[in-house]
């Protein structure tokens, strides 16, 4: 996988990763998706394996360090709820 940043310091969602050649097709992730109540908005998250999957593939070192931190919450939440 490839991704790469855009960051603009005056927007209030200051950077988003842009990915290319993912593992994980949006077919794929779509129907895993698990959407989770804040407030009154529903937000759709990729399934959890999914996103590790896709930062498995990259060579970026904050990935490697989220697929750390990633793999803990799987591990503290297997058999919960899917998130």
């Amino acid at each position: 996988m490839k991704a790469f940043s855009l960051y603009n310091p005056n927007w209030a969602i200051s950077e988003i990763d842009v990915l290319i050649d993912v593992p994980v097709t949006y077919d794929w992730a779509v129907e895993r998706v698990i959407y989770k109540d804040v407030g009154s908005v529903k937000i759709p998250l990729v399934f959890l394996q999914d996103l590790i999957e896709m930062k498995e593939n990259t060579d970026r070192r904050q990935d490697k360090a989220d697929i750390r931190y990633l793999k803990r919450i799987q591990e503290q939440d297997y058999g919960k709820d899917r998130i």
